[in-house]
């Protein structure tokens, strides 16, 4: 089975007005697909906090 590979910032997650969101119809198409999905980021520790979902 194939590995699905997405990048994390503005193609899983998207910057609102409240912050970074889920990009939800991103994610609503990848729960169609049976495939493992891993999700990237080039963040450092310091950029990677400013994007974390609560």
């Amino acid at each position: 089975m194939k590995t699905i590979l997405v990048d994390a910032i503005d193609a899983f997650f998207v910057e609102t007005e409240n912050g970074f969101e889920i990009f939800e119809p991103m994610r609503k198409m990848f729960d169609e697909f049976p495939n493992t999905k891993i999700i990237l980021t080039g963040a450092n520790d310091v950029q990677f906090k400013k994007f974390l979902i609560k």
